[in-house]
């Protein structure tokens, strides 16, 4: 097991892997996730966001 996992009956909390983006792409298309965002991004805007995203917190 992995000492970085935060794990309870509902969630799971653990590190990104590249393989998350395109699940996490298909749920900020979602009109419902994206409710109060002001709009739902591109597929290529997101996709690139999402990795300056990553990037930028595996550095802290």
């Amino acid at each position: 097991m992995n000492n970085n996992n935060i794990r309870t009956k509902r969630l799971l909390l653990r590190e990104w892997k590249d393989s998350d983006i395109p699940f996490f792409i298909e749920m900020n298309k979602d009109s419902r996730v994206m409710r109060y965002f002001p709009k739902i991004l591109t597929e290529a805007r997101e996709y690139s966001k999402t990795l300056l995203y990553i990037q930028s917190s595996l550095k802290n």
